[in-house]
């Protein structure tokens, strides 16, 4: 709706005129339809034995994504794309997987080198999913922790952890961490918890007293 307003004309002459006036949208109205168009899925596939195209959550088996929004899908083969491409798109998911291991161990007090290096050993050998010291490329922390629980409890088997892998990779943001919040409440996963965080403190401070000179100003 226009509304009125004083304005004064090149002779000095003032008078009422008319100011259109934009609808305004609530800011909250605004942040929902951002939320709401930046919906988007994107899964792993590959080949059956039937040559029929199915999901995989485990990226080393993967062959292509297919990716979902709300104006529909699409599929993309590793194999349609020209070799230059997987090249680059190598190189990005390296360059993301390795910062991810390195600052998010970091982070919770861990040995980033160390993470670092056992995340690059992993991927060289083959091996996609390793102990990340808490980084969603590799092992989450909870789950390192499930299986320390299960190791003094006595109680691991080989490879127990897939399923718990899949589990938690197969949920959004917000189901990774209601599990995480659920698995965390279970009295031996907090004891494995703790400790985790306990050690990688312990280390990290460590790591910075023998950083520091000993004639170094204790004047502070």
């Amino acid at each position: 709706m226009a509304k009125e307003k004083t304005a004064t004309n090149s002779k000095g002459e003032q008078g009422k005129v008319l100011e259109a006036t934009v609808p305004q949208v609530p800011q909250s109205e605004k942040k929902e339809k951002a939320k709401k168009n930046q919906q988007i899925t994107v899964e792993f596939i590959k080949k059956n034995e039937a040559g029929e195209i199915a999901v995989t959550k485990d990226a080393a088996e993967a062959q292509g994504l297919k990716i979902m929004t709300k104006q529909g899908e699409k599929a993309v083969m590793f194999s349609d794309l020209p070799s230059q491409m997987l090249y680059a798109a190598a190189a990005f998911g390296l360059n993301t997987t390795l910062r991810n291991a390195f600052n998010s161990t970091e982070h919770a007090g861990g040995d980033g080198h160390k993470a670092l290096d056992n995340r690059l050993r992993s991927i060289q050998s083959g091996t996609w999913k390793a102990v990340g010291d808490g980084s969603d490329d590799g092992i989450p922390l909870v789950i390192e922790a499930m299986i320390r629980a299960k190791k003094d409890q006595g109680q691991y088997v080989e490879n127990m952890e897939d399923k718990w892998i899949e589990q938690y990779r197969s949920l959004d943001k917000e189901g990774k961490a209601a599990w995480t919040k659920t698995m965390s409440a279970k009295k031996p996963i907090e004891i494995a918890l703790l400790l985790i965080k306990a050690e990688r403190a312990a280390a990290k401070a460590s790591k910075a007293q023998a950083g520091v000179s000993a004639e170094a100003d204790s004047d502070f």
